[in-house]
């Protein structure tokens, strides 16, 4: 075989190994995508209509609770301006003392509050989460899809391989999530 005929035959056999390649790792007809919009699937979802209704509930107590040491602090900051006049340096200085404390119980109060509502929401999140996994994957499984995408990962999708009603129908169904509170 000549020189150029050889050079000819590898090239043909590297574009056949090529096009063989390319026939194998191309996807299955059969693929079968759908994509999910992860936010709307949650927000419409009981699960967050639940936690939403418990963290207003509980944010709602411990403001009432504040608003009573808020109300006490104000009254004892008016006290020390307005009777400032009328007593002793050392009663003004022991109602000083008392506001600074008062005011840093408060603040401790504030900080307290705000880390029990994270954890509850931080609780209750992480819940969501996992219905909403356990939900598009029995979808997936159930309808047979290759791949689930969430909706800001798609560049273009027909209508009618949007799983998320099914998917927040799915989480609604899962009773579990509402046993724990």
């Amino acid at each position: 075989m000549s020189k150029p005929m050889v050079k000819y035959s590898l090239s043909v056999l590297c574009a056949m190994g090529l096009v063989g390649a390319v026939a194998t790792s191309a996807p299955a007809a059969d693929a079968r995508f759908a994509y999910v919009d992860t936010p709307k699937a949650i927000a419409n979802s009981d699960p967050a209509k639940r936690a939403r209704e418990i963290l207003q509930r509980m944010l709602e107590e411990k403001q009432r609770a504040l608003s009573h040491r808020e109300d006490e602090l104000k009254r004892m900051r008016d006290d020390l301006e307005n009777k400032k006049s009328l007593m002793s340096p050392e009663a003004q200085t022991e109602l000083a003392e008392r506001f600074r404390s008062k005011s840093l119980e408060f603040q401790r109060l504030l900080e307290d509050n705000q880390r029990a509502l994270d954890k509850e929401n931080a609780m209750w999140t992480q819940k969501i989460t996992r219905g909403l996994h356990k939900a598009i994957e029995e979808i997936g499984k159930e309808r047979g899809f290759s791949v689930i995408f969430g909706k800001g990962q798609v560049l273009y999708a027909s209508s009618g391989v949007d799983v998320t009603d099914q998917v927040t129908e799915r989480l609604n169904s899962q009773r579990d999530l509402f046993n724990s509170r």
